[in-house]
Parts: structure tokens; sequence; C-alpha cells
């Protein structure tokens, strides 16, 4: 596995985008404060990203065994719509942090695919 470093950023961010663009994606106008407030989510989310990626590099022992072995088979479109579905249910931010580091170890790229839009 590719060890992730401090010039993987744009990745974090692509992924913070990706989840707030999709959580907000029944808005089609934006005043100036909502677009703040999304700008200061991204970042939120770039945070925890991060943080997942430092989770996958140095794994804390949280995660129970039969809970990696259902997150290494869920298909990458099901693990994405559970991070969604999780984050939007106000699940256990464990439980969501442990979505993140699951598609953080994947290295997935598209959060959003065409399954997922409204």
């Amino acid at each position: 596995m590719k060890a992730l470093k401090e010039n993987d950023d744009a990745w974090y961010v692509s992924l913070a985008v990706q989840t707030v663009l999709q959580e907000q994606s029944v808005r089609v106008r934006l005043n100036r404060h909502e677009i703040l407030n999304i700008a200061e989510e991204i970042q939120m989310e770039t945070l925890r990203f991060k943080e997942a990626a430092e989770t996958v590099k140095t794994p804390s022992g949280k995660v129970i065994p039969q809970m990696r072995f259902i997150l290494a088979h869920l298909q990458d479109d099901h693990l994405a719509s559970s991070y969604f579905e999780a984050r939007t249910l106000g699940l256990d931010v464990e439980f969501v942090q442990m979505l993140r580091c699951e598609i953080i170890r994947r290295k997935i790229k598209d959060l959003v695919s065409e399954d997922l839009e409204h």
C-alpha cells in the first residue's frame, strides 16, 4: 500500500468537496453566507479525512475484526452510500470515521456515482 504523504491534500479535499456537495446537492442557489458555511464544512471534512488517513497508516485496533470483514466486502458504491447515509443519520462519529478509513484504505477517488445522485 502506498504511504500517504502531505502532498495528498488534493485527494482529501476532493473527497471532502464531494461529501459536502453531495449532501447539499438539492440546493441550486447559494448566497454568500451559505457558501462560507460550505467552505467551513469542507475544511472540517478535509481534516476528518486526513485523520482517517493517519488511522489507516497506524491502525488503532478500535475496529473489531467482524467490522473489518464487512467493510472489506462492501462494493465501493455501497461503501460510499453507507458513508453518506451514516452522516445524514448522525450515526456514531467513530462509525463514520471507520467508513472514512475504509475509503482511504481503498484509495477511492470518486465517492459520488450515478447510483448516488438524486
